[in-house]
């Protein structure tokens, strides 16, 4: 037979009010007619019916978080961060997948606010941030996370991606590597526009001039760092060093030079940005700008659960966090090779 509520009160000797402010962690409740209920709860075996509870309070302490893809390690460390911050303080999360396309990120945005999550983490897809002028509307709180939208006002997560790519460029500058190339992706997606920007800053800091014939521009993929990477390698005046935008275009980037060979050939000095499992591994990138990525979710949860609980009232704020800049001392290199073909 189900245990209702009435039946913890009768066995708890109160009423079900009193079991209802319970459940519900009313503080006027004292504690040792907490603890009695509570204790008649974990002896029945009674369970809470969430969607009654949810009718009634219009809260389900769930949060959405919603990311451009699934697979890719960055953003699932993000939601790591987001949901070990969110169960530490009584709340879960649901997930979903934009697939980089607004359309569907929409869609997402629709299912969760349905569902009536208590708030909303999002790493939006590019563009402005029109299409989420409903959601504004609806009241649900929001964090930004990774991108920042034009014409869009909401709380935010972000790290400081200019200045951490102008560190990592002026480095190979400062160590005699004036020409070094760019690989990066569409400027409509604030974490490339910004590390462009910290790019041309290095060169400006330096008194280098920019040669645009070694700036590539792409999308954050794989396929895209193959090819652009394979453009630079063409080129009859090479770049000394390549800064690659983000971990993914990387991979793209050293499948090519392995394949072909030209690792071989020419001593790159590469940087990339995010210091994921597999860039260790690879031994290819000299420095790489490391985020705090667990730290990011962590600072989205706490921001969101702000607002959610009233904490947080007045107009959008943006948490910026540093970035780190870690050495590969191990990088291969055409003096430090001992495999390499003729040797």
């Amino acid at each position: 037979m189900t245990i209702t509520l009435k039946d913890i009160a009768k066995i708890s000797g109160v009423s079900a009010a009193t079991v209802s402010r319970v459940l519900s962690d009313d503080p006027r409740i004292s504690g040792a007619t907490r603890e009695k209920v509570l204790a008649r709860i974990r002896e029945s075996g009674y369970r809470v019916n969430d969607i009654a509870r949810s009718l009634k309070t219009r809260r389900t302490n769930t949060i959405g978080f919603i990311a451009p893809l699934l697979a890719e390690e960055f953003f699932m460390t993000v939601a790591q961060g987001v949901e070990d911050e969110l169960r530490a303080q009584g709340f879960h999360m649901l997930i979903a997948s934009s697939k980089e396309d607004p359309r569907i990120e929409c869609e997402c945005i629709e299912l969760m606010t349905r569902r009536w999550v208590d708030g909303l983490i999002l790493i939006p897809c590019a563009g402005d941030g029109s299409r989420l002028a409903r959601l504004a509307k609806s009241r649900v709180p929001l964090v930004l996370v990774d991108r920042l939208l034009k014409g869009f006002r909401a709380d935010a997560v972000v790290v400081d991606n200019a200045q951490g790519t102008r560190r990592a460029v002026a480095r190979l500058m400062e160590r005699g590597i004036t020409r070094v190339g760019f690989i990066g992706a569409s400027r409509k997606i604030s974490t490339a526009r910004d590390r462009y920007r910290g790019y041309v800053q290095a060169h400006r800091d330096h008194g280098i001039a920019l040669d645009p014939a070694i700036v590539k521009f792409g999308d954050f993929h794989q396929e895209s760092g193959y090819g652009l990477m394979r453009e630079l390698a063409a080129m009859k005046r090479p770049a000394g060093g390549v800064f690659i935008a983000n971990h993914y275009m990387y991979l793209g980037a050293a499948q090519y030079l392995l394949e072909s060979g030209n690792i071989y050939r020419h001593d790159y000095a590469i940087i990339n940005f995010d210091e994921m499992s597999a860039t260790p591994v690879i031994r290819l990138a000299k420095l790489t700008v490391s985020q705090p990525s667990r730290e990011i979710g962590a600072g989205a949860a706490r921001m969101i659960l702000g607002r959610v609980r009233g904490e947080r009232t007045g107009p959008p704020e943006t948490l910026t966090l540093g970035t780190g800049l870690v050495a590969h001392d191990d990088a291969y290199s055409l003096n430090s090779m001992i495999n390499k073909p003729g040797a």
